[in-house]
């Protein structure tokens, strides 16, 4: 009886899953802060000795509150060492992950949210994909690069665990 109706949701939430395509200047429109959470700075590097080093700002904006924390990894590169498993930033309510990892400038990244609110808890699941498009570079071979200036990287909600 209720084997229809639980194909469709799981179904529904597989399609709203799928992870964008890498390499696609495209910016995921958030309609209220609460659809999303957002980078709004990101340095990224990879130093002499092939060591990259990542570090952003994620934000989760709510009606009732807004909230930001500091995220960041360093793995060697060419290693596939980068964050493939979920991994907590300051505020560890807020967890993230690379699903894919092309380039210091081309990506796809997950994260979390944890939450407790009245009395109840969950989780949000968020993803979005970077683009070279997002960042200015310099140094050589363009292995310092940064989030545009007054640019931002939505990670839209796709999924909540309550």
């Amino acid at each position: 009886m209720y084997l229809p109706i639980l194909l469709t949701s799981l179904l529904a939430l597989a399609v709203s899953a799928i992870p964008l395509s890498a390499h696609a200047a495209r910016d995921v429109i958030c309609e209220k802060p609460s659809q999303c959470l957002r980078i709004l700075s990101l340095n990224t590097s990879m130093d002499s000795a092939n060591q990259i080093n990542f570090r952003f700002a994620l934000q989760y904006g709510h009606d009732t509150f807004n909230e930001s924390t500091s995220c960041s990894a360093s793995w060697q590169a060419g290693s596939n060492g980068w964050p493939a498993n979920y991994i907590n930033c300051d505020n560890e309510d807020y967890r993230w992950s690379f699903s894919k990892f092309d380039s210091l400038t081309e990506w796809h990244m997950e994260a979390t949210h944890e939450f407790v609110d009245d009395g109840y808890g969950g989780r949000y699941y968020a993803n979005g994909t970077a683009c070279s498009a997002d960042f200015d570079c310099e140094g050589p071979n363009d292995t310092e690069c940064s989030l545009r200036a007054w640019h931002v990287i939505n990670l839209l909600f796709y999924a909540a665990v309550l």
